[in-house]
């Protein structure tokens, strides 16, 4: 056997890269990011320099869901500009999906990626998203929203707690809403003197003033959801 035959021989015999158990992620302007990467032996990576173990259990529940995850999308609402596109990726394939607009992804799939938040980053990280208001040049006075994993959520003005479907749905509203902001239609009332900044553990941290500028639709319908369960649990 030739050199370059060998070569090729042992090339060939290397085992490929190993494909996770599971990985979430989204592409951007700047690429393709991974939010949380789920190994076939339980290791997981996230977001943040966030690392850990699942138990055998936990392993074998999220790779029973990885097998019967619906990996095919259903069309949405026309998009008015261009949306994250979200991924996941499992050992049979990955399905491209957007949130609001767009394809839209099976509920498999929100099923599969909160039970594999509620094992690994929400443990790390328990705080689903903040939301910080404030009056340019008074910034020391910020009013500021916090919801919780465990449904406990706080203001200036109080404290309350929510759970179930009404929990799950407010996760996942943040989990895959458009993190963006645009000019605000129609741009009227524009004094510029309002600032808001959002942070989404794992995701990023967003910043717009009120009221020239508005989040996405997706976003707004996830604030919208955390202002009304803050002003009717008061």
């Amino acid at each position: 056997m030739s050199l370059l035959s060998l070569a090729v021989a042992l090339t060939l015999a290397q085992p490929g890269p190993a494909l996770p158990l599971m990985e979430s992620g989204a592409f951007s302007a700047s690429g393709y990011t991974a939010f949380l990467t789920i190994a076939p032996d339980g290791h997981w990576t996230a977001t943040g320099e966030q690392v850990g173990n699942l138990t055998p259990t936990q392993t074998a529940q999220i790779k029973a869901l990885a097998d019967t995850v619906v990996m095919t999308t259903f069309q949405g609402g026309e998009c008015i500009s261009t949306p994250t596109l979200m991924v996941l990726r499992v050992a049979r394939g990955e399905v491209r999906y957007s949130d609001g607009c767009g394809p839209q992804a099976h509920v498999s799939v929100t099923r599969l990626l909160l039970l594999a938040e509620s094992f690994t980053t929400s443990v790390s990280n328990p705080m689903v998203a903040r939301i910080d208001r404030w009056h340019s040049g008074d910034e020391e006075r910020k009013s500021a929203t916090m919801l919780m994993r465990d449904g406990v959520w706080t203001t200036d003005n109080g404290v309350g707690n929510t759970n179930g479907q009404e929990l799950a749905d407010l996760i996942a509203a943040f989990r895959y809403a458009e993190l963006a902001v645009r000019p605000a239609q129609p741009a009227t009332n524009c004094r510029g003197d309002y600032w808001h900044e959002l942070r989404v553990p794992g995701r990023g941290t967003l910043r717009w003033i009120a009221y020239c500028q508005a989040p996405s639709p997706s976003l707004a319908v996830a604030l919208g959801s955390l202002r009304t369960l803050v002003t009717t649990q008061r």
